[in-house]
């Protein structure tokens, strides 16, 4: 039989793995795609410039600022920042809406840390789970039933992902949470 510890650290090794491949991934598309901004960028420069030339309007004397390219610079740059608060303000909006919906019930002071109006038979519920074969272990009798029932999620949890590492599922079973977003 395998060590409850041996497991833990293939785990963390394949977890390590898997991170450094797709951070070594994310960092090679993130160079080339800083190449192709670039070029991208020289070229509408490039395009600017004989733009103006085109129109017939001169260049600048020696020494002084070429406000028609400093403006062909920024705004590709203004172009992009105006884009991502525009993502963000709609990303914020569309997640405050899904939020809404799913905590339409609650009430507002602390509904996420609060139990329902139930509390008694869920208190009842995890003495009982605690006094299982399969439990009696992990739990303590005479803990706060918010501790009882910390210590159960953080069983399950920690189940769950051995479970789907061991199956070659892909979960979030990092401690990063822009790596677990990626896998």
């Amino acid at each position: 039989m395998v060590h409850a510890s041996a497991l833990n650290d293939l785990r963390r090794r394949g977890q390590f793995l898997m991170g450094a491949l797709c951070w070594a991934a994310v960092a090679g598309f993130l160079l080339a795609a800083a190449g192709w901004l670039l070029v991208f960028y020289h070229y509408g420069l490039t395009m600017a410039e004989r733009v103006r030339v085109s129109l017939g309007f001169a260049a600048p004397a020696a020494g002084t600022p070429d406000w028609y390219l400093l403006a062909a610079m920024a705004l590709p740059l203004m172009t992009m920042a105006a884009m991502l608060v525009a993502a963000w303000v709609w990303y914020r909006r569309m997640w405050s809406r899904r939020v809404a919906v799913v905590w339409a019930g609650a009430p507002e002071a602390s509904r996420h840390a609060s139990w329902s109006e139930d509390r008694p038979r869920r208190e009842a519920y995890l003495a009982a789970l605690g006094q299982t074969s399969a439990w009696s272990s992990h739990l303590d009798a005479d803990a706060p039933p918010e501790a009882r029932a910390k210590t159960i999620l953080e069983q399950l949890e920690r189940d769950i992902v051995e479970r789907a590492f061991t199956t070659g599922l892909v979960v979030g079973a990092g401690t990063h949470r822009a790596f677990d977003l990626v896998a």
